[in-house]
């Protein structure tokens, strides 16, 4: 359902400056990590969008909104996540590893067949679920 209320397709080529920028209700696919290296999405504004097959790699995400938004078969690699808020969100078949987590907020979260390693969550976690997801090398402070 929420793929129908998303209006607007995402264009990498399109979008060259793409800091604190309006996002609301725009599909993101299938870009690799050679198309997302290094992107900065800071204090860009996500609500209602929908990811699906995204390699994010060293991608600066810091102050960004996440509002009920839904990533699948998402890779989020050596991403900086500073300070954002990720409410509402579901994460189906994604993949977490050696991102930095510096106060953000996680809330009312679901998460599915999802994966994290080598990570520190410096992290206000509230009312998040977790299905089929593991934890490898991880410590959690503030969660």
């Amino acid at each position: 359902m929420k793929e129908l209320m998303c209006t607007k397709r995402f264009e990498l080529g399109s979008s060259k400056n793409t800091e604190c920028r309006d996002f609301s209700y725009h599909f993101f696919e299938n870009l690799n990590q050679k198309d997302m290296e290094n992107k900065s999405f800071f204090r860009s504004d996500f609500r209602g969008s929908h990811f699906r097959n995204i390699y994010f790699y060293k991608n600066n995400l810091d102050r960004a909104d996440f509002i009920s938004c839904t990533f699948e078969d998402c890779i989020f690699d050596e991403v900086s996540i500073g300070s954002s808020e990720m409410k509402n969100c579901i994460f189906i078949n994604s993949h977490f590893k050696l991102n930095e987590y510096n106060n953000t907020s996680i809330q009312e979260c679901f998460f599915e067949n999802c994966t994290f390693d080598n990570e520190h969550h410096l992290v206000n976690t509230k009312n998040t679920h977790f299905k089929n997801t593991s934890f490898s090398n991880i410590s959690f402070e503030r969660s």
